[in-house]
Parts: C-alpha cells; structure tokens; sequence
C-alpha cells in the first residue's frame, strides 16, 4: 500500500543476468524503488564493481541511481571453509553423512581452488 504501508525488499543476486540490450527490466526495477512514495527496497548483488556506470547509465539521470556497497573479496581461508561447508552440506543431503556430525578433515584441494579463486578475484594493489 500507501505511505505507512509494509515495505517489500527484494534482493536480486547475480543482478548482472537481468542485463539486455535495452535493460528495461532493471530500469524499472530501479525506478520502482527510487519513485518518492515507493515502499519498495531494492538489494541488487553483483560482481561487478562498475555495473551500474557501465550498463545503467540512465539511472543517475532518472534520479534513481541506487547506493552502492563494495564488500572485499574473499580470502582464501574464506573460499575454502565456504567450499567445505557447501560439500558437507550436499553430503547431508545425498545422507552419507549425518546432520551435525562432523565432517572429515576438508579435501585438499579445496585450499589450493580457493586461493587460485582468491588471486583472480582480488584487484591489483592501487586499483
């Protein structure tokens, strides 16, 4: 509803898969959000750090620019304990091991992935 209403948030991961060539969707989207008695809360989460400036240009003109948060990317003791934790919880579910129980000791591959992810990820000193 109106003013005093339940607001509505929406997150959108992977926000860069809405892109077309026209990206009326998103525009939208971001319009909805930015309108002044708008109850809605937009949460979009990309990779990309210039997505907006490069592919949403229109929006800053349209006043409904959306305020970013840059988070760090991961570490690799990061990526690892994730990595860990996603297999262990498809073990659970394929049950060939027990909610709660604990896990083996993480493979060992998983370190050496997540620091090659970590070094891709993680922008050049000065950038």
């Amino acid at each position: 509803g109106g003013a005093g209403g339940s607001m509505c948030l929406v997150v959108i991961d992977e926000l860069d898969q809405l892109l077309s060539k026209e990206n009326e969707a998103l525009h939208s989207l971001f319009g909805w959000a930015a309108a002044p008695s708008s109850r809605l809360v937009l949460v979009g989460i990309a990779n990309s750090l210039d997505l907006m400036e490069r592919c949403l240009p229109r929006l800053r003109s349209r006043g409904a620019a959306p305020r970013p948060l840059t988070f760090p990317p991961y570490s690799a003791d990061e990526l690892a304990a994730i990595l860990t934790q996603r297999v262990d919880q498809a073990r659970v579910a394929a049950g060939e091991l027990a909610a709660g129980a604990q896990p083996p000791e993480q493979p060992a591959a998983a370190t050496p992935a997540a620091r090659r992810a970590a070094r891709a990820t993680t922008p050049p000193p000065g950038s």
